[in-house]
């Protein structure tokens, strides 16, 4: 029971865990499917805010395009330059200074407060030496930067858009070039306020020059996105990196917590379901089991056994098996003289030596009171005489708290199919032979023969106690134990003799010692010789009574020496 038990639990986390897996799996590709989906649109978004920036960027481009015309229509820098660029620098708020450079000599600078902090030689200049040759020789507009616009410690970078111009002949000659310095707070500002009141966290990097692999930061959220998506954009030869994610991040949606939470409420019901079914067969086996089993000694009863044998006769039908009936010899004096309890233990070695000897093989029940039955599948008759003969005389002997009580058994058995074949007729032959056994005075295995005959039968209907209580004289028996006499029964006549209720009534008046009712020179009479006739002085509550006696002394297979005591006339 535990073990199966057990094994409804395993089943019960095994069927568990599978739907657990059934519904992780859902809700994952729930999970992932909602992710997929919340990136996607994410990814639209970030793509607009990006298209959005570039928009913004290529306005600075548009100012640095308008000085490169001016440049070339007036063939140099024109001596208006601050009314030309005035315009410009106070439409765009983003825009920090203007400058043209001719052969990278920066010259003119608007507004000139900013001069300060112009380098003038941009080809001698360490830091922007490099890029400028970039752009003159390759002929590309190049954002230099970020880098700090002046003592407020903003960021900036410089738009630098080589000049060109062209002679009568069609000859293209280096001029010089138009920067454009913008303040990046200002020209990506609105792109960042709008991404961050839309609740979402951004990052943007550039990268510093066209030269450089290093990427800057230039603007980003309170927080800082820890799984954002990304994009990648081209502008003035130069690398942008734009990254977003949303606030709460990328959040599960109602329907998959939903159906998690469903999913596993489901599986618990499921299981319990599973459980409650599974422990509902195991009940209802065990009881099924119970009702063919015998409870005192765990064999089948009748019915289960019945069952149990024609089941495997069904399945090995022509298999050689011996079907044997046994019992406790005198079984009933256990119950009488020991009481019930010892009477069940002896019951219980029985069944324990049935499962020792005859084997796992074996189909073993018992019929009824000490009645026993067994099936043994063997291969022939020599076989199954061979292992019952070995049970009939193993030594039955049971050991209670340092006493010993033996018993023996009677057995008959028919053997199937060369004896027998009809299932009804095999126990009755069993019957017959183990009725032979008991006539020929039991302890005993018996082969079914055909011979045999129920006619003698009520022969056995007679029990100790029917007899001697018959008897017109009191019987006494007992058994010599060292410098005792053990009182192993007392016929009613007896008890009446004595003046006792019972036999412990009367054991008690004796001590335990029934050689203590007599004197010391008759009980050396009586063991002088093995069969005695005298006159005896018998000890009783009414007193000293003196009677005719015959005393019988032998021996028994299960008590040693013992005494057969009949007080045939008082004097």
């Amino acid at each position: 029971m535990k073990k199966e038990s057990r094994r409804i639990l395993y089943i019960t986390m095994d069927v568990f865990v599978v739907l657990l897996c059934v519904v992780m799996t859902m809700v994952r590709s729930s999970y992932r499917e909602n992710q997929q989906q919340s990136r996607e649109s994410a990814r639209k978004i970030l793509n607009m805010y990006s298209y959005n920036l570039q928009q913004q960027l290529r306005k600075s481009e548009e100012v640095a395009e308008v000085m490169k015309g001016v440049v070339i229509s007036y063939k140099g820098i024109p001596d208006n330059f601050d009314e030309v660029v005035r315009p410009l620098y106070f439409q765009q708020g983003w825009i920090n200074n203007v400058d043209l450079a001719p052969n990278g000599q920066v010259t003119v600078v608007y507004s000139e407060l900013e001069k300060k902090y112009t380098v003038i030689d941009l080809f001698q200049d360490a830091m922007t030496g490099a890029t400028a040759q970039y752009s003159r020789d390759k002929g590309v507009m190049v954002a230099k930067g970020p880098y700090i616009l002046d003592d407020t410690y903003r960021q900036g970078i410089v738009l630098r858009d080589p000049i060109y111009l062209q002679d009568e002949n069609g000859n293209r000659t280096f001029w010089g070039f138009s920067d454009v310095n913008i303040n990046l707070a200002q020209i990506v500002l609105p792109i960042m306020t709008s991404m961050d009141a839309n609740g979402f966290n951004y990052m943007l990097y550039k990268q510093m020059s066209p030269l450089s692999e290093d990427i800057r930061l230039i603007s980003h959220s309170k927080v800082f996105p820890r799984e954002p998506i990304q994009v990648n954009f081209e502008w003035a030869s130069c690398t942008w990196e734009l990254y977003l994610e949303p606030k709460g991040g990328w959040r599960v949606t109602p329907f998959t917590e939903i159906l998690s939470i469903t999913g596993i409420l489901i599986s618990l019901l499921i299981t319990t379901l599973v459980n409650i079914l599974l422990s509902l067969r195991l009940r209802n086996r065990y009881v099924r089991q119970l009702a063919r089993l015998d409870k005192l000694t765990g064999l089948y009863n009748r019915r289960g056994f019945v069952e149990s044998a024609r089941h495997y006769q069904s399945e090995y039908p022509g298999r050689p098996m011996a079907l044997a009936l046994l019992d406790v010899d005198n079984f009933k004096f256990f119950n009488d003289r020991y009481g019930h309890e010892i009477g069940d233990k002896v019951l219980q070695h029985m069944a324990g030596s049935l499962r020792q000897i005859l084997g796992a093989a074996s189909i073993l029940g018992r019929s009824g009171g000490d009645e026993f039955i067994a099936l043994m599948p063997v291969a022939d008759g020599k076989e199954a005489e061979e292992k019952l003969k070995a049970f009939i005389h193993s030594p039955h002997e049971l050991l209670i708290e340092n006493r010993s009580f033996r018993y023996t058994t009677s057995l008959g058995y028919v053997m199937y199919p060369d004896q027998v074949m009809d299932r009804e007729d095999m126990y009755r032959f069993a019957d017959m032979a183990l009725y032979a056994t008991k006539l020929r005075g039991g302890n005993g295995v018996s082969r079914y023969d055909s011979h045999m005959n129920t006619q003698e039968r009520p022969q056995l209907g007679f029990t100790l106690k029917e007899v001697t209580g018959n008897m017109p004289m009191p019987l006494l028996i007992m058994r010599e134990g060292g410098k005792t006499l053990e009182l192993l029964f007392a016929s009613d006549q007896a008890l009446e003799f004595f003046g006792c209720r019972d036999m412990e009534d009367l054991i008690s008046f004796a001590h335990a010692d029934m050689s203590s009712l007599v004197s010391p020179e008759s009980e050396k009479k009586i063991q002088s010789a093995p069969s005695v006739r005298m006159d005896l002085d018998v000890k009783t509550r009414k007193g000293i009574k003196t009677v005719w006696a015959i005393i019988r002394r032998t021996s028994s297979i299960y008590y040693g020496h013992t005494r057969y005591v009949a007080l045939l006339k008082e004097r």
